[in-house]
């Protein structure tokens, strides 16, 4: 089965590669919908363009811990990429595995039905296939699993994070869990 929806040129395309209930096949149609609208949204964009963190530094003087605490503008290990060159990129459609421009967000997924406690969804480079675990499906709301799909998708695209402090920061991670709040 395939699932698609398109606005002003971008498309988000899922092909469900393996048994879905009527239920997660709807959560799915309805997170698909949800991540085209709000992706192609200037307040999207305009989120992604300003994104910042802050950070909390300390040194110490003497026996005493200073701290204080920095701005900083853009995402974390983004590759020297521009919060608007990110952005395209992503609206691209060019996957690693599929280096093709067509606008085209390529989603092959499959469910996982087995339980893992610290994860929602998960990838490899290797292949095209996200997996997304039968929890996120059954408990979370359709515009949370946008944002899993989307963050999966970053990672087809090239992006990736680390386990460190500054994880959340990551394009993954910033780019997904924005999609979220909206």
């Amino acid at each position: 089965m395939i699932i698609a929806d398109e606005k002003l040129g971008f498309k988000v395309t899922v092909e469900l590669l393996n048994q879905f209930t009527e239920r997660e096949i709807e959560k799915i149609k309805n997170a698909v919908s949800f991540l085209v609208k709000t992706y192609t949204s200037n307040k999207f964009l305009m989120y992604v363009l300003n994104y910042k963190y802050v950070v909390t530094k300390y040194r110490w003087e003497g026996l005493r811990k200073v701290y204080w605490k920095e701005v900083f503008y853009g995402f974390w290990e983004s590759e020297g990429q521009t919060q608007l060159e990110i952005y395209n990129n992503i609206l691209s459609g060019r996957e690693e595995l599929s280096p093709e421009l067509d606008n085209e967000a390529d989603i092959f997924l499959k469910v996982d039905r087995t339980y893992n406690a610290g994860s929602l969804a998960y990838t490899y480079k290797s292949n095209k296939t996200i997996y997304i675990y039968e929890y996120t499906l059954k408990n979370k709301t359709s515009n949370f699993i946008a944002g899993t799909l989307l963050h999966e998708y970053c990672h087809k695209v090239g992006y990736g994070h680390n386990s460190g402090k500054r994880k959340r920061h990551t394009v993954p991670y910033a780019i997904g869990d924005g999609l979220r709040k909206f």
